[in-house]
Parts: structure tokens; C-alpha cells; sequence
């Protein structure tokens, strides 16, 4: 299920709705972000790969993923002496960070933005 990526309130208080929805792939977050540096007159910004170079020549100890399955980066970063963190806002995400290989789960709720819940379910408790 995709969801759409928002920006925020804007000058003029309108919101802005990029065009492509996410589908949780970091080709589609990449390319939202360098449409809103366009919009914003910002230069584009370093390729994912690139940016996680830089964290990892900082010896950092723990890599976390906010969006997207960061399976194919694991290897490398557990080369590095990493932990990998993975956000999952479904039990399906979950399971799929779990079967890449990635050391912490972090389970999202509604409660945080709605990033995943369908729709009609924001909001709502059992």
C-alpha cells in the first residue's frame, strides 16, 4: 500500500502534495527531496549512498532508516561495525526488515503522523 509524502504548510498556507506517491523505495525518497530543493531553490542533495558513506566514515555505531527497507545497505554497514535500525509501521514492514538482516525494529504507530495506517483507520484505538 502506498501512502503519499506531504509537505508541510508553506508560506502562502497551502499544502503542497508532491505528485508520485512514496512506495517505500529510497529511489522515490530521493527523488521527492530533490523536487522539493527545486521548489525551495536548494541544491540537490547527496544520493542516498553517498550520504551513508559519510556516516559511516564517522565510526558511527548505529544507522537508522526512517522509511523504506534498508536491506541492501545491511552488509556493508554491519562491515562497519553498525547496527542497522529499521522503522516498520505494519507487521508486513516488520517482517521484512527482520528477513534483511536488520538489528532493531522500530514499531511506528498511528500516534506518530500516520506514515502507513490506511486512512480511514488514523485516528482510531482498539
Amino acid at each position: 500500500m502506498a501512502i503519499e509524502l506531504y509537505l508541510s504548510v508553506h508560506a502562502d498556507e497551502s499544502v503542497q502534495r508532491l505528485p508520485e506517491p512514496f512506495d517505500g523505495q529510497f529511489e522515490t525518497i530521493q527523488a521527492n527531496l530533490n523536487k522539493l530543493s527545486e521548489q525551495f531553490n536548494l541544491p540537490p542533495l547527496a544520493s542516498l549512498e553517498e550520504q551513508l558513506e559519510i556516516v559511516l566514515d564517522q565510526n558511527t555505531p548505529v544507522v537508522s532508516f526512517a522509511m523504506g527497507n534498508p536491506s541492501r545497505f545491511v552488509d556493508r554497514i554491519h562491515a562497519c561495525g553498525a547496527l542497522v535500525f529499521g522503522t516498520a509501521t505494519t507487521v508486513e514492514e516488520a517482517i521484512e526488515l527482520e528477513a534483511g538482516g536488520v538489528d532493531v525494529i522500530v514499531a511506528q504507530g498511528a500516534e506518530a503522523g500516520c506514515s502507513g495506517v490506511p486512512s480511514g483507520l488514523a485516528g482510531k484505538r482498539d
